[in-house]
């Protein structure tokens, strides 16, 4: 790597924007950005360096992130705890300008001195999920990602800095090719499923989400969570009923976890089905689509119909809903999409939704 991919590099693995850099260091974000897509070098006219160093010894906080510079930039030796034996390690590394051939390939890198990282309960799982998100982003290549959950969701809701963040990098993920396959729990409370539709309908706006649920009931005593990037590591807790506190959460550097995991995700994912369809602009001639219009259309069944934003967000929807035949939300600004879905607890959540703000 050349001195601006080591920069890229790192920013990646810590998860840095230019102007974060760019503020630490007192330098230009523009600055930063050329340095990164090779237009400019290291400035030899300003201390640059070692700066840089002390700033991304101070990032590398997480197990996967000292595995990864372990291989990168210590010869495969673990790295030392004090970070500022980390910061020299980094400053030489920066100041070699030997080239090596080829691309660095995360994947390849052995995790064989451990195995997962745990953490324990739901600021815990908060910390794993944004590590996990951060490890596919730095892989800088398209992945598929699996979820499912049937555990109480409070850990995820709770934290309104988190849950912005994870959904930022979600997103980003997903603009930049990586797919997403979700297996939704849709026996939930009613303010549970709002909650849900109103933080999935910017992800479902990508165009990479597969959304599917499973229709039969289960007991809700023993819950899983699974969260996968296939081919290279997953996320994995178990609850009993709705108490996550003090439970571990596993995050599992290894291929032969992710492809078993895999497997499972699969296996239940055959049980399942669709739990929204999404059409865009490009595909609303689709026959499929117009048929449920027209059966729509046609029906005697009770309308209930809503046009609001939904609270914390930008998005102006349009809500059409019948009880027994189903439910089309228009997304009014921007392009048009249209999402349908028939799963019986959506669409009561969305009556008793549109009922909340008619009986005010």
């Amino acid at each position: 790597m050349n001195e601006g991919e080591k920069i890229d590099f790192l920013m990646n693995l810590t998860n840095t924007k230019n102007v974060t850099l760019a503020n630490a260091l007192f330098f230009d974000p523009s600055y930063i950005g050329r340095l990164r897509n090779g237009k400019r070098g290291i400035p030899t006219h300003r201390n640059f360096i070692e700066p840089a160093a002390e700033f991304f010894a101070g990032k590398i906080n997480s197990i996967y992130q000292r595995n990864i510079l372990s291989n990168i930039v210590n010869h495969g030796v673990l790295l030392p705890d004090d970070k500022d034996a980390i910061q020299k390690l980094l400053t030489i590394w920066l100041q070699d300008n030997t080239e090596l051939p080829g691309e660095v390939d995360t994947s390849n890198f052995s995790f064989s001195s451990v195995t997962a990282d745990v953490d324990y309960g739901n600021e815990g799982r908060r910390r794993l999920h944004l590590s996990f998100l951060h490890q596919i982003a730095a892989l800088k290549q398209p992945v598929n990602i699996f979820m499912l959950s049937d555990e109480n969701l409070v850990w995820f809701y709770e934290d309104m800095a988190f849950l912005s963040e994870w959904t930022e990098l979600l997103i980003g993920l997903l603009s930049n090719g990586c797919h997403l396959k979700i297996i939704h729990t849709t026996k939930r409370p009613y303010h549970d499923m709002i909650t849900v539709i109103n933080k999935w309908l910017p992800l479902y706006k990508t165009g990479a989400v597969e959304p599917y649920y499973y229709p039969t009931l289960r007991d809700g005593i023993y819950r899983r969570s699974l969260v996968i990037a296939e081919g290279i590591s997953c996320l994995m807790s178990n609850s009993i009923t709705n108490d996550t506190s003090g439970t571990p959460q596993f995050f599992f550097h290894s291929k032969a976890v992710a492809a078993a995991m895999t497997l499972e995700f699969n296996r239940y994912l055959s049980l399942c089905k669709p739990f929204i369809e999404i059409y865009s602009s490009d595909n609303t001639d689709d026959p499929v689509f117009k048929r449920r219009i027209k059966y729509f259309k046609e029906s005697d069944d009770e309308l209930f119909t809503l046009q609001r934003r939904f609270p914390g967000t930008d998005m102006l929807i349009d809500i059409h809903v019948k009880q027994t035949i189903g439910a089309f939300i228009r997304l009014v600004d921007g392009p048009p999409t249209v999402y349908y879905s028939n799963e019986p607890n959506m669409l009561s959540a969305l009556i008793d939704f549109i009922r909340e703000f008619q009986n005010k």
